[in-house]
């Protein structure tokens, strides 16, 4: 009997591999009746390219992990962050970079959030760092999680841009979402990094717009009252004219317009991939769900987002592709919404069987309680 265990993180309380490493020794509880099945795990994390994206590949591609000491991290009132990032080295180096750790919505207080305020210079700096320490032949970068809504153009600043304001003068000062409707231009001449990135999301929305970044993502990072989404909307449209950006281009209103902003800079060096097609092709995912005789997915929160594109919902199709059937998988989440022409029955999230306060704060303990309870779905010697 393979067991295969490839769950994405529960925000805000444990990342995937720590989600993983709990099912797996829960499921190794259980007694064996007659000896005669030998029960394996294969824990894989999973990431779209947000959180944990740099603990999937880390688990895939068993690279270095180095650290750099981000200055200017997500807010002004965050002390310095010491950014993971990961390389290999030789021949056909790579890194692999996720965008969360010098500017991630996580590393802001929630009282705080506000992407008017939030700035991703450190982005720029850790790239930097790492061109100029490792020279890798591309940079894979994981821009979920963000709390910055500033079309990449902090980034820039991080790399060496000088910005011009209306007044005039050179921002000296970390750039936020909050000032690129006052940019009056953008100088990269200054910039001396040209490693491809391959920017790794699992988003299509267009750079601004009633779709865009600021619309759809900016509340979640703090942006609560219309006020502030026409002050960060009619910044993006600014920052589209000054550097020519479609406010219509696909994928470039992911994490607040990264990529408006980078490929103005890289141009045809910048690529934008599916973090989850990309990290199902690195793992060979096909060939382990062929292999398993029941896989256990899950997130923090499982809704209809979930079957739509994201990481479950594409290891659903793979499964189906593969297998035929989806019968043998078992979703774990944190929280779940029932869905319709869905097998409600094999997902069990921890707020039915466990306290809102353990959930969060004893996430592992209610892991391990909802798959005792659930014999009849987990215990591998019962399929």
């Amino acid at each position: 009997m393979r067991v295969l265990i490839c769950t994405d993180s529960f925000k805000d309380t444990l990342d995937a591999s720590s989600v993983g490493k709990c099912i797996e020794k829960t499921i190794q509880n259980f007694e064996e009746q007659d000896g005669s099945n030998e029960v394996i795990c294969e824990v894989i994390p999973l990431s779209d390219g947000g959180e944990g994206f740099l603990g999937a590949f880390r688990e895939v591609l068993n690279f270095k992990t180095g650290k750099f000491m981000v200055t200017h991290p997500a807010h002004p009132f965050c002390d310095e962050v010491n950014a993971a990032y990961g390389y290999t080295e030789g021949e056909h180096s790579i890194a692999c970079v996720e965008f969360a750790e010098a500017a991630g919505l996580e590393l802001v207080p929630i009282e705080r959030r506000n992407p008017l305020k939030t700035t991703a210079v450190g982005v720029g700096q850790l790239l930097k760092h790492i061109e100029l320490t490792h020279s890798p032949e591309i940079i894979y970068m994981g821009i979920g999680g963000s709390s910055t809504n500033e079309a990449g153009i902090s980034i820039l600043q991080g790399l060496g841009a000088i910005i011009t304001m209306s007044d005039g003068t050179n921002l000296s000062r970390p750039l936020t979402g909050g000032d690129l409707f006052n940019i009056m231009g953008i100088d990269m001449s200054p910039i001396e990094f040209s490693t491809p990135i391959a920017l790794c999301c699992d988003v299509n929305n267009p750079f601004c717009g009633e779709n865009g970044a600021v619309a759809v993502f900016s509340p979640q990072k703090g942006a609560k009252t219309f006020e502030m989404r026409s002050e960060l909307e009619f910044g993006m449209i600014n920052v589209a004219s000054l550097l020519s950006i479609s406010c219509d281009q696909p994928c470039f209103g992911a994490s607040g317009g990264v990529p408006g902003g980078l490929s103005a800079l890289l141009k045809d060096k910048l690529n934008i991939k599916s973090g989850i097609e990309f990290l199902f092709s690195m793992i060979g995912i096909e060939e382990k769900v062929a292999n398993a005789d029941m896989i256990i997915t899950g997130e923090g929160s499982f809704d209809s987002q979930s079957i739509q594109g994201k990481v479950i919902g594409q290891l659903y199709q793979i499964v189906e592709r593969v297998k035929g059937s989806t019968d043998m998988v078992r979703v774990i989440c944190g929280k779940r919404e029932p869905l319709d022409n869905f097998k409600n029955s094999h997902v069990v999230a921890l707020s039915e069987h466990c306290e809102l306060e353990d959930c969060f704060n004893k996430t592992e303990e209610c892991i391990e309680r909802v798959i005792s309870l659930k014999t009849d779905l987990f215990n591998p010697y019962l399929h």
